[in-house]
């Protein structure tokens, strides 16, 4: 499975009613969240349970590629409100903040999720690079480029879920 990018750069300075929070985000929102925004796109769901997200700092933290200064990649909440936020899998870099997975609630739109993008950028005062699926970013309305690593996936196929699939964060 190939995965594609966009890069966001914002110089856009706010004033305080354009500020954003960015905390830990809630790892049993992500999961319900990511179930609504991937049936919406009609893409295979991701396999996910608290158990894996959790565990993915565990087995990152032993890959260089989510690893940086000691810092390891993790989710993180990205609100403007209470009812507008996304959820991101991210490193901070020194040039660039790196995104390996953007979530967002389906029935937000577009605009807002750009404007907490944008906002982010210009906070952390760096590029994003975000990497997604090629129908999410469609979704977004955002350009993006065809990302010429491999991404490994294991596909499941049982009687008791539908297809699914373990995606393996990894370039190889």
């Amino acid at each position: 499975l190939g995965k594609a990018f966009s890069d966001i750069n914002s110089s856009i300075e706010k004033d305080n009613k354009g500020r954003i929070s960015i905390k830990n985000a809630k790892l049993e929102e992500i999961v319900e969240i990511s179930k609504l925004l991937y049936k919406k796109a009609n893409l295979i769901t991701p396999l996910r349970n608290y158990y894996t997200l959790r565990s993915e700092s565990s087995w990152n933290r032993f890959n260089s590629h989510f690893i940086f200064n000691k810092n390891i990649a993790r989710w993180y909440e990205v609100s403007a409100s209470e009812n507008v936020k996304i959820y991101i899998y991210a490193l901070e870099r020194d040039n660039f903040y790196e995104i390996f997975e953007l979530i967002y609630d389906p029935n937000l739109g577009a605009k807002d999720i750009k404007m907490i993008l944008e906002m982010l950028s210009s906070m952390k005062k760096k590029s994003l690079r975000i990497y997604g699926h090629r129908v999410l970013f469609d979704m977004l309305k955002m350009e993006f480029q065809r990302d010429k690593e491999v991404v490994m996936c294991l596909e499941i196929r049982t009687t008791d879920f539908e297809r699914i699939y373990l995606p393996v964060p990894d370039y190889f």
